[in-house]
């Protein structure tokens, strides 16, 4: 049981290796399954329900999937049309802001009379994008 834990974290490793930076935050199996009694996989097809994700054959994406097939044939599986198994991919994305606050070194501004004004603000220094990615192994027969 434990084995089948291991060699099911090391899939799960091994698919997210191409994404930088990866943190695997959990890994759960169901406790009555045994992974060798299935011998096809296809994955489900893709569903985009926000617009955060726009492009369904994103390169992204297939690299995830290329891993994915690498992994489960390695481990004995082949693709097939009615599969034992479905692969189903969640990704959820949010778009990030990074910034950082002014300090005292950054000029003070004139306003007017000889005076000077300098107040800490926000300045925004990138935009980016974070996610999470999600991979579940579906028994086709029993959903």
């Amino acid at each position: 049981m434990m084995s089948k834990r291991l060699c099911f974290l090391g899939l799960i490793l091994f698919v997210f290796q191409y994404c930088t930076p990866v943190k695997v935050v959990s890994t759960r199996k169901h406790p009555t399954v045994e992974l060798q009694s299935y011998k096809t996989f296809n994955f489900m097809d893709i569903q985009v329900k926000n617009d955060s994700l726009t492009q369904l054959n994103h390169p992204g994406i297939q690299m995830l999937k290329e891993a994915i097939v690498r992994e489960l044939s390695a481990k004995g599986f082949q693709q097939a049309q009615e599969p034992d198994l479905w692969v189903n991919i969640g990704i959820v994305t949010e778009d990030k802001v990074q910034t950082r606050k002014t300090d005292i070194r950054e000029a003070p501004v004139y306003i007017g009379q000889r005076r000077y004004s300098w107040k800490s603000e926000e300045v925004e220094v990138a935009r980016y994008k974070t996610g999470t990615v999600s991979v579940d192994l579906v028994d086709a027969e029993k959903n």
